[in-house]
């Protein structure tokens, strides 16, 4: 015998070997009346994490939008980002546009507090930051005006 055909031979009795096994697994699960592909335990508890996160975000969402809208008062104000840093999983349930949307929202946000950090932290302030930041704060109030509703209608 050549040495090909012991190896084809081995290769088969493996699989039927698996096939046997899978097909007696499959039978005494069946007979147990448990279902044969076991959902994992950890699945609602990442749900209940998701549904928590949501009106956080919607929260997070909501204050931003209300420090971009709010008169200009000669004050850089701090956007803040944590739950959207920390929840990414989350922004993964959302449609492809509204996600981007809120990327480009938070893009700009962090564009803004790196100004407010040069303000505040390096005390370095000048008309021309205090324009930028407005500017920023101008495209951050218009696409949060309009992501808000699709967030809510969301479920998120």
């Amino acid at each position: 015998m050549d040495w090909w055909q012991i190896l084809l031979i081995i290769l088969v009795s493996i699989v039927i070997g698996l096939l046997v096994g899978g097909l007696l697994s499959y039978l005494i699960l069946r007979l147990q009346k448990k279902p044969f592909f076991k959902e994992r335990e950890t699945t609602a508890v990442v749900e209940e994490q998701l549904e928590s996160t949501a009106p956080d975000l919607l929260a997070e969402v909501e204050n931003n939008c209300r420090i971009a809208t709010e008169p200009w008062m000669d004050e850089l104000l701090h956007f803040q980002t944590h739950v959207w840093d920390t929840n990414q999983d989350e922004v993964h349930r959302l449609t492809a546009n509204l996600r981007e949307d809120l990327t480009q929202a938070y893009l700009d946000m962090r564009q803004a507090n790196g100004i407010v950090w040069l303000s505040t932290e390096l005390g370095h302030r000048s008309h021309t930051l205090d324009e930028h930041y407005m500017k920023v704060r101008t495209r951050i109030a218009a696409r949060l005006e309009r992501i808000m509703p699709l967030l809510k209608g969301s479920g998120n």
